[in-house]
């Protein structure tokens, strides 16, 4: 099995129970009046990916194969604690056991996409992505499913479901034999991690890529809830919302495959950038647009195609992390990635209730998509130049 395979494989194990039980586990909690039970769940789950940057040292020390191991236990073990909200003390834990769980498989995941050389390495970025957003769809239906099911035979389908869901992900800890032994080991090549190497020789992309990253996390912290919420305010149907949001999921699949297909690695930067100035007048039109009467085609129109968009984005900033510093420091740089953006996500959770209660979204709306495509912006700087001259020289 090649190396894209083995990725697309542990992807998938790791992201379907995640999205299936992402899936019932707030109704599950509702329906027991412990919904505040499951806000600290994954206020600490947050909290622990905000520390992300710790991880490059643990990988270093234990290994691939062993953090990998480690990974799924704990994210299973999260799981099997989130089928029993019965105290506080369980709910942080559950929180606790599955972030460190999620960011030890999501660094595996990452290391070996690090180790490929040439355009396969954008190929395995592509069924990251595509493993993610494929079991997005199938476990959010797949969950639906089971706990239906489950109701004709028990008086706690969404208990057993969600243990079925913590069982898959324990499953995880074989995807280990997909490795061999020794130096061919894609999962075996690590090296120790030394941070305050990391920061003298990297000084400079460290601080843009953790302010950019950082504001990028709190933008999409409020205002990707706020769309739905939005176009909800002005007329557009729950089931048209929710129409618009798997279409979007799609043809964003579509569009960063097709991307893949035409353009190699070496173009992500300028790719990047057109999208998200593209991205910039979408987001611009649609939030001026809101002010208006009449709108629903509009803002359904320019929110279908700001969300499809977003997919290719994400795509591309995913290639470009592989480009900023040499592949022995690509790992600590993600580490710190994680930490910025997952940080200024929950920033941006707690700003939500406020900037949806204020009119200066509204009132000023080409700050914020201006202020995301200066950020942007920012991170294209960083990639190194070698990627620059490699591409003219492809070109002559």
């Amino acid at each position: 099995m090649n190396i894209v395979n083995k990725i697309i494989v542990i992807s998938c194990v790791f992201y379907f129970p995640m999205w299936s039980s992402k899936t019932i586990h707030p109704i599950y909690w509702e329906e027991l009046g412990k919904l505040d039970y499951f806000s600290y769940s994954y206020a600490a789950m947050a909290f622990i990916g905000s520390l992300a940057f710790i991880y490059p040292k643990v990988l270093a020390s234990i290994g691939g194969k062993a953090s990998l191991i480690a990974g799924f236990v704990f994210y299973a073990a999260g799981l099997m604690l989130r089928a029993y909200p019965l105290s506080t003390f369980l709910s942080v834990g559950s929180g606790i056991l599955a972030g460190v769980g999620a960011c030890l498989i999501g660094l595996c995941i990452k290391a070996l996409i690090n180790n490929i050389e040439g355009d396969t390495q954008q190929k395995a970025i592509l069924w990251s992505n595509n493993s993610y957003t494929i079991c997005q769809g199938v476990g959010i239906l797949f969950s639906g499913w089971i706990v239906y099911l489950f109701a004709f035979v028990t008086a706690e389908p969404y208990l057993y479901a969600s243990l079925i869901f913590a069982v898959l992900a324990l499953t995880g800890i074989f995807s280990y034999k997909l490795f061999g032994q020794g130096n061919s080991d894609e999962l075996g090549k690590h090296s120790d991690v030394d941070y305050m190497k990391f920061f003298s020789n990297n000084r400079s992309i460290t601080l843009v890529v953790v302010a950019s990253f950082f504001g990028i996390g709190v933008i999409q912290g409020f205002l990707l809830p706020l769309i739905p919420i939005f176009m909800n305010e002005r007329g557009v149907e729950i089931q048209t919302i929710s129409t618009i949001l798997a279409a979007s999921t799609v043809c964003g699949l579509l569009v960063q495959n097709l991307y893949a297909k035409i353009f190699a690695k070496e173009y992500a930067k300028y790719g990047l950038i057109t999208i998200c100035a593209i991205i910039t007048i979408l987001l611009a039109v649609f939030l001026s647009t809101l002010k208006g009467e009449d709108v629903v085609l509009t803002i359904t129109i320019f929110g279908f195609l700001f969300m499809t968009l977003r997919s290719l984005v994400s795509f591309l900033i995913g290639v470009i992390e592989y480009q900023m510093v040499s592949k022995t420091d690509t790992i600590v740089l993600i580490g710190i990635i994680q930490s910025a953006f997952l940080s200024g996500d929950i920033i941006g959770g707690l700003l939500l209730p406020y900037v949806k209660n204020s009119d200066y979204l509204l009132d000023n709306s080409m700050v914020i998509p201006s202020v995301y495509f200066v950020l942007i912006l920012l991170l294209s700087a960083c990639v190194k130049k070698e990627y620059s001259i490699s591409l003219v020289q492809n070109k002559k």
